[in-house]
């Protein structure tokens, strides 16, 4: 339980520092190894509230603010494509973060997995018709019809 209170420790002080990302998969950890000690499940939660509410919120002026929230988001959303889309935006507004850097990379990185997992399945099922229809060519040649 001592590394639960240090790791929410972490995640008060990147909260701090406005590394809301970060924070987030730092809480979820301690969450996940530690489930019966709550603050960080009520933390957690406060963060993702306030980050809807930042992206949903048409009378914010922050540009910066309101990209950031979308962005995080549609990472926890699992809507990539608008994750990158949302931090490409941040990005030109502020200038950047080292944590919004370094969360675009694992982004680009995921979209590119699953680009490549899908293309995988797509060889499989187009060899598995080849082979299919070869092997029927085969036994109608060689006149058994199975």
């Amino acid at each position: 339980m001592e590394e639960a209170k240090e790791k929410f420790k972490e995640a008060k002080c990147l909260y701090g520092n406005k590394e809301y990302l970060r924070a987030t998969d730092v809480l979820s950890c301690i969450a996940l190894l530690y489930p019966k000690y709550e603050p960080p499940r009520h933390f957690y939660k406060e963060i993702a509230k306030m980050m809807s509410k930042t992206a949903n919120n048409r009378d914010e002026v922050d540009f910066g603010k309101i990209t950031y929230a979308r962005a995080y988001v549609a990472y926890y959303n699992a809507d990539y494509k608008k994750a990158l889309n949302e931090w490409e935006k941040y990005t030109n507004f502020t200038g950047g973060t080292e944590e919004v850097n370094e969360y675009r990379k694992k982004t680009d990185m995921t979209l590119k997995f699953e680009g490549l997992e899908k293309k995988e399945a797509e060889l499989n099922t187009q060899s598995e018709k080849m082979l299919k229809t070869g092997i029927q060519k085969y036994n109608w040649v060689n006149g058994w019809n199975v």
